[in-house]
């Protein structure tokens, strides 16, 4: 929201919607899933870009058209934009970044590569930040074990292929990772702490917003 907001944009995080639904959707539920839907279209009816912070909400939300819910008086699904995405549209000028001190990692999940088919946005905006040293984890594109429940519900399957991904962020030498899915954020940072490894997992914004540069920092030199 802050960097949205620096941006230029009425940004407003919404309080009334519920879980986007994905993961009954995916694990059998529709009915929960189809409940949800047509709760979250209702609680946005209304013409705004809907903006989703994770890649797997937001592949899933720009399918609710595809589901059988009570239509809302403005298609939803067009308005749905993951966030790496819609920022990469926009003009970076009013904003100023101080460089990092140390390579960033980025890891791009299935959902922003194979569903949302976007995996070059997390790159594009990253490059507003001069200098970065980013590393490609995993550039050939295998999944990190998270894949939505699946890391809950094969747990030991699940681990041996966020171990793989974890040793090439080791080998990397990165002391951050970003990744725009909370799904493969959570199952990284398992496997690094499995393996002793302190690297700090973050959602890129995060990262961005702790180096843009606020006014005062700039009129101060």
């Amino acid at each position: 929201q802050k960097l949205l907001l620096a941006l230029g944009f009425d940004a407003e995080i919404s309080e009334k919607t519920a879980c986007c639904g994905a993961l009954h959707q995916h694990h059998g539920d529709p009915q929960t899933a189809t409940s949800l839907a047509t709760h979250n279209c209702a609680q946005l009816d209304d013409a705004a870009p809907v903006i989703s912070i994770a890649s797997g909400c937001a592949a899933h939300l720009q399918n609710y058209d595809a589901l059988e819910i009570n239509e809302p008086s403005q298609p939803f699904s067009p308005r749905v934009s993951e966030i790496m995405a819609f920022l990469a549209k926009q003009d970076a000028a009013p904003l100023h970044f101080n460089p990092c001190e140390h390579p960033v990692g980025v890891y791009v999940p299935c959902t922003q590569r194979n569903a949302l088919r976007q995996p070059q946005a997390i790159f594009d905006v990253l490059s507003w930040v001069p200098g970065l040293d980013v590393h490609h984890i995993n550039p050939q594109g295998g999944c990190c074990g998270a894949a939505g429940s699946y890391m809950i519900t094969q747990p030991a399957f699940s681990d041996r292929l966020g171990d793989k991904v974890a040793e090439d962020i080791i080998d990397s030498k990165v002391r951050t990772l970003v990744t725009t899915n909370i799904g493969c954020s959570i199952q990284l940072q398992a496997r690094l702490r499995k393996q002793g490894v302190s690297i700090e997992v973050i959602h890129p914004v995060t990262l961005l917003w702790r180096l843009l540069r606020r006014q005062d920092d700039r009129q101060g030199g």
